[in-house]
């Protein structure tokens, strides 16, 4: 793709972490707790560019669906097991770039939160199917895991670092480090992938927000997949998916322990890379994105 945007540099720095510093701190009260997180996005049509082989307009569809439950152990750590689930699916017009139709995975959440010198820490694997579905075998199944940590110095100031490992995305380990730091009463700079943002405290049920979402993750396409696309060296490939949108929004706190976010913005950059097939689709302009999230913890 051409383009300037550094793409590979900022790909080393990405970890898809799962949690944040204030989740984590879940593991001193030592009870049973759980959460559930679900959000639908649509993206409106951006030009993508298949090398110089051909261009269309895509407009994108995703959901996700997060279950976790965490359960106490001796020693005062959690065990956390659950289900996720993520599915994008993209429409294109002229149906010429070399796209999957959909990717999605369905995976379980096996974790442990734990305290280490000080440092509250998650270690977790999420063993699952990552692909379009459209092949039945197993071909798909994959485990990435992570391990990350929070350091808190204060109620007002965490620090985060950890490292995601894919044996099947084209680099396999990926560190990041991150802040969440309330530099004034009203005011949070949440500096923790994969959603970095600036917040504003406006009253004890609203916070507004702007910054940015991260969203990577590692795909195997189905086996007659480069064949419909006449390049036999994508049949069962395995495709990095990467986008990045930066948009504003509100975070309502309802009833109870549910909370809402409604957001838009921009998706400014969007890329499917067949690394070992040498092939890349890159979009050539943004598309006006809109989000709604739902979380609730019990």
């Amino acid at each position: 793709m051409n383009g300037g945007f550094p793409f590979h540099s900022i790909r080393r720095t990405v970890l898809v972490l799962i949690f944040a510093a204030c989740g984590l701190s879940s593991l001193r009260g030592g009870q049973e707790s759980g959460e559930v997180d679900a959000d639908y996005s649509f993206v409106g049509g951006a030009r993508m560019q298949n090398g110089s082989t051909g261009a269309g307009t895509v407009s994108e569809q995703s959901n996700f669906l997060l279950c976790v439950l965490s359960t106490p152990v001796d020693g005062g750590s959690l065990i956390r097991t659950g289900v996720e689930w993520q599915r994008y699916s993209f429409s294109q017009a002229p149906v010429s770039l070399m796209l999957p139709n959909t990717l999605q995975s369905l995976s379980l959440v096996l974790g442990l939160d734990t305290e280490l010198w000080g440092w509250l820490v998650r270690m977790e694997a999420q063993p699952g199917f990552y692909g379009d579905f459209n092949d039945s075998s197993g071909r798909c199944f994959n485990m990435p895991f992570i391990l990350g940590g929070a350091y808190l110095m204060g109620e007002d100031l965490q620090w985060v670092a950890g490292v995601s490992v894919d044996v099947q995305r084209n680099i396999p380990v990926l560190p990041a480090a991150g802040v969440r730091w309330k530099c004034a009463d009203q005011w949070v700079i949440n500096a923790v992938l994969p959603r970095p943002r600036f917040e504003y405290l406006l009253n004890k049920t609203a916070t507004l927000y702007t910054g940015g979402d991260f969203k990577l993750g590692t795909y195997r396409v189905g086996g007659d997949f480069g064949s419909l696309h006449s390049n036999n060296s994508l049949n069962n490939a395995f495709v990095d998916y990467t986008e990045i949108r930066v948009g504003a929004g509100a975070e309502i706190k309802a009833a109870g322990s549910l909370k809402i976010d409604l957001e838009a913005g921009c998706m400014v950059y969007r890329q499917f890379d067949y690394s070992r097939a040498n092939v890349t689709v890159g979009n050539d302009n943004g598309g006006a994105y809109g989000q709604i999230v739902v979380n609730f913890s019990f």
